[in-house]
């Protein structure tokens, strides 16, 4: 469908355009000057916002200065009126989100009832602002091509912006389509950013993600803005994206929608049978207008989406003969060394743990006795193995060789099923008094088949957000703003499905309790090749949000201040359990440690000899408040006319979480364990804090700012800012502690099979309540700094902006930042020094086991040259290209995912992050045919032909 496309007419004889952080609503201001350039005091001023009718006045003052702040992103006309002088009246003006717009005006002597127009079109540069920002109005976000209609996509339209999501995005997120993505920017974790919908907070703390993403055609456009200079946006950081949801208007308008693919329309696909079936369909509604015209108006959405598409899969199940023990077709036939007795090995070969012996020619190390022709006896099988095998691998359905890899083909349909719905009201009392109230519900569900088709995997996301706004201006130079931001969101992510039968049949129902109503059998871990089998449970909900914001903004000659405060509140809830039972082929090997390529990994498992046991036992679910306060006081100061200075200071207090039970971990620093409650006999008091974590009182955050204006078409930007990064670790950091001793626990059991594996089998393996309670030994299964330092980012850029044409600009920037006391995650109590053997005696504190472990620690850096070339819609063409060279250091680019090699010498990680590119491109583009009114083809045609070419 081809839009409706307006070229912004100026009346104006000198306009800059810059950004300004007051929420989403922008501003407008000039200096009204005669033709000799000697400023006008006392002329009247008045901006109407086109599609509601609401009018603003101000009145200029002693300088010729007008002020018009708090207006709503949208088109707008301006009149500037005073006895003696010509009128101006300006026309289709387009405030964008976060903008503020000067308009010096000239007037000219003459008749008052004569109106002057100057059709010349403005600089579009920022001449107020050195926050990094990118703008993506609403014909790009609703005319670019977007798989599945996610906005965030577009984000990556944004220099320096990287197509890396973060670990957490896609393990826990239902994607439609292609998906959304939250992106790392500018040297920042994908996990670092701040979303936004109307001023109020938007986030799903616990994936670091949105909660809400509003269809296209709902969203009149979103900021994207990093090295952000205003001192009222805090959170994280890395990127701040505010979105803003379409209003209603004055006039009726709307949209109905749907986009669809099939498998009809496709072609087969190798290595497919068959044209497998793929369904897609979107489809949905918009609806805008008046409930009293010029005063209150409604808009709201709804919009469905269908898909399953089947998928050819293809893994790798045990054999008939394998789960019969007979392990002979994978035995190798060429002879790869001698054991101590100077007997022959071969790959592969499997021996008997139970015949596990000191071999005297090697101290430490241990002798085997191979089983003949390579075959498990049938009474050393395993009796939960042959259960565990009968229940979840399926006979091969491939005609390939025995012990071949790749025996098994599946067709794996995934299914997902969503429901966004959203209602908006506006609301007008007086020309200084105006609110809105905003509701929004997302319910989103994904299944697919798991395990040999088997089980299922199910992702569930759902969210209920609202939003309450109100605004008074005092006078055309004070306003205050209050928001207020509710949200609830519930999640789950179940790995397969509750099995007590399994788990009775296994022997297990000491080591696997009920839990929240369900048995899962355990997670399966094999290698060689072979599939494992996953069954685990995340449960993340409900999870509630309150933000409350209150800003004060006054004009005070050419100083513009601002003060305000926020609080966030968050009672978040998370569980997750599941059994880890890892086998290895040391379970098998001749000397019970693999160094010599003997064992198979499936004959460990058939014997039941694990190599690693890690359950997740007792109450394992985080059930956390946290109370966040901040505050911020900021100067603009339009110092010349050609120079504006921005300073700001902002600080911000997270309190430790209260976690409404005893935690405990240990401090690898010093060795102590930190306990927030006395259980006794162990610990008769506390040792730390009650929410684990020391207060942090030194959330000081400055931020400076300069925009030069070199010539009329040129401008100079410099900037630096200091941002914490709370968000990225106000829940996920502190979540692990649910693991912790008393209350529950992850013990990782290690090395069980090497040499006589006695401790190793599936009925040896410890009671669940065995790790749990204070009668019960103290053990450790999480640990974290409690003097963990505030993570922060000192970001800087310099730029240069040049006009090169009427609606063409060219901005090059050299954007940095360095990094300090990031949020990181790794195992640690490993082995101090590396070898082979037991970890565990040479763990630097070898009375507890290995554990994940948080800390605040790690340094990062950036440099960029950020190059972007921007067409504004013109002649039915507009572009954005953007061209970034960059280079990005830390240890660890994503605590959710790979971590560093070695704990002891976490500077030894120092190196190019996940997502260093070290160049990139990116280029969109609207075209509008030339077809239709006002273009060169049909511009004559009828209504009817206007209507289906969407004028």
């Amino acid at each position: 469908m081809i839009k409706k496309s307006w070229l912004v007419i100026v009346v104006v004889a000198c306009i800059t355009i810059g950004l300004r952080a007051q929420t989403t609503n922008g501003l407008i201001t000039g200096v009204v000057a005669d033709s000799t350039g000697a400023v006008v005091a006392g002329a009247q001023v008045s901006i109407v916002n086109r599609d509601t009718g609401v009018e603003r006045k101000a009145v200029s003052d002693a300088s010729g200065l007008y002020v018009v702040p708090q207006l709503a992103p949208g088109g707008y006309t301006l009149t500037v009126m005073k006895e003696g002088f010509a009128s101006v009246k300006q026309n289709d003006i387009q405030l964008l989100v976060n903008q503020s717009v000067t308009i010096d005006v000239k007037l000219k002597v003459a008749s008052s009832s004569q109106t002057i127009e100057v059709n010349t079109a403005p600089p579009t540069l920022n001449t107020t602002s050195s926050t990094l920002s990118a703008v993506i109005e609403h014909q790009e976000v609703v005319d670019l091509p977007l798989n599945g209609r996610e906005f965030t996509q577009l984000a990556l339209l944004t220099p320096g912006a990287v197509p890396q999501e973060g670990g957490q995005q896609s393990g826990f997120t239902v994607a439609l389509g292609a998906g959304g993505i939250s992106p790392a920017i500018s040297g920042q974790r994908a996990n670092q950013n701040n979303f936004t919908i109307d001023g109020v907070l938007n986030n799903d703390i616990y994936t670091n993600v949105w909660s809400i993403s509003p269809p296209p055609d709902a969203i009149q456009e979103f900021n994207v803005q990093t090295h952000i200079t205003d001192a009222q946006f805090a959170i994280s950081s890395g990127a701040n994206i505010n979105l803003v949801t379409r209003s209603g208007t004055n006039q009726f308008h709307g949209d109905l929608w749907e986009f669809f693919r099939n498998d009809v329309l496709d072609a087969q696909t190798y290595p497919d049978a068959k044209r497998l079936i793929y369904r897609q369909n979107q489809y949905g509604v918009y609806l805008g207008g008046p409930i009293i015209k010029k005063n209150t108006w409604f808009s709201g959405y709804w919009e469905g989406y269908r898909y399953t598409r089947a998928n050819t899969q293809i893994s790798t199940t045990l054999t008939p003969n394998e789960i019969a023990g007979d392990f002979s077709a994978v035995e190798g036939t060429t002879q790869i060394g001698t054991d101590s007795l100077g007997r022959p090995m071969y790959a592969n070969e499997i021996y008997d743990p139970a015949t596990s012996r000191p071999d005297p020619a090697n101290p430490g190390q241990f002798l085997r006795d191979p089983f003949p022709n390579n075959t498990i006896p049938s009474n050393q099988l395993n009796a939960a193995s042959q259960a565990f095998a009968a229940r979840f691998y399926p006979k091969p359905n491939l005609n390939v060789p025995e012990g071949a890899l790749n025996n098994f083909v599946s067709t794996v349909p995934v299914t997902i099923k969503s429901d966004i719905f959203g209602l908006r009201l506006d609301h007008q009392f007086t020309a200084n008094d105006s609110t809105f109230a905003r509701f929004n519900r997302s319910s989103q569900n994904e299944t697919s088949p798991l395990n040999f088709n088997t089980s299922t995997t199910g992702i569930r996301n759902y969210a209920e957000v609202g939003a309450l706004s109100y605004a008074h201006t005092f006078n055309p130079k004070t306003i205050l703003n209050f928001r207020f931001g509710y949200s609830w969101q519930n999640n789950y992510v179940n790995y397969g499905q509750s099995d007590p039968a399994l788990v009775a049949a296994m022997g297990l129902t000491a080591q696997i309790p009920l839990h929240a109503g369900e048995v899962f059998a355990p997670n399966l871990s094999l290698g060689n090749g072979y599939n494992g089998i996953s069954n685990f449970a995340i449960p993340l909900g409900p999870i509630q949000t309150m933000d409350y914001h209150l800003d004060l903004s006054k004009v005070m000659g050419n100083h513009t201040l601002s003060v305000g405060g926020m609080y966030y509140h968050i009672r978040s809830f998370d569980d997750g359990w599941g059994i880890s039972a890892v086998f290895s082929s040391a379970g098998t090997a001749q000397d019970g440690i693999t160094a010599n390529n003997t064992g198979f990994t499936p004959a460990s498992f058939m014997l039941g000899t694990l190599d690693q046991y890690a359950p997740w036992v007792g109450d394992t679910g985080a059930d956390q408040t946290a109370n966040w306060y901040g505050w911020y006081a900021q100067d603009q100061w339009q110092a010349t006319r050609n120079l504006v200075v921005t300073a700001g200071i902002r600080w911000d207090y997270v309190s430790p979480a209260n976690y409404h039970r005893v935690e405990s971990g240990l401090d690898m620093a010093t060795g102590k364990v930190c306990i927030t409650g006395a259980v006794p006999p162990q610990f008769p008091a506390a040792t730390c804090p009650s929410g684990y974590f020391n207060s942090q009182y030194n959330g000081w955050e400055p931020r400076f700012g300069v925009s030069y204006r070199a010539a009329n078409h040129t401008v100079v930007h410099a900037a630096a800012a200091m941002l914490d990064d709370h968000n990225n670790t106000v829940v996920q950091e502190n979540q692990n502690i649910r693991l912790s001793w008393p209350g529950g626990a992850l013990p990782t059991l290690t090395s069980l099979d090497i040499g006589l594996p006695t401790n190793a089998y599936w009925n040896a393996l410890p009671a669940a309540a065995s790790f749990l309670g204070a009668n019960n030994p103290f053990g450790v299964s999480y640990g974290a700094d409690p003097h963990n330092k505030i993570p922060y980012s000192i970001e800087y850029n310099l730029g240069v902006e040049q006009q090169l044409q009427e609606h063409l600009t060219l901005k090059a920037s050299y954007v940095g930042s360095v990094g300090r006391h990031g949020y990181i995650a790794d195992t640690t109590n490993t082995a101090v020094t590396p070898g082979p053997g037991p970890i565990q005696p040479r763990a630097l504190y070898p009375q507890y086991g290995i554990f994940n472990y948080s800390l605040n620690g790690m340094p990062s850096s950036y440099n960029a040259l950020q190059v972007e070339l921007n067409k504004q819609m013109s002649s039915g063409l507009s572009f954005k290209a953007s061209y970034t060279w960059s280079k990005s250091l830390d240890w660890q680019s994503d605590p959710y995912s790979a971590q560093p090699v070695d704990y002891y010498n976490l500077r030894a990680d120092w190196g190019p992050s996940d997502y260093n590119r070290p160049q990139l491109f990116v280029f969109s583009s609207i075209y509008q045919l030339p077809v239709g009114k006002g273009k060169r083809f049909l511009s004559d045609a009828n209504t009817f032909t206007d209507k289906v070419l969407g004028y």
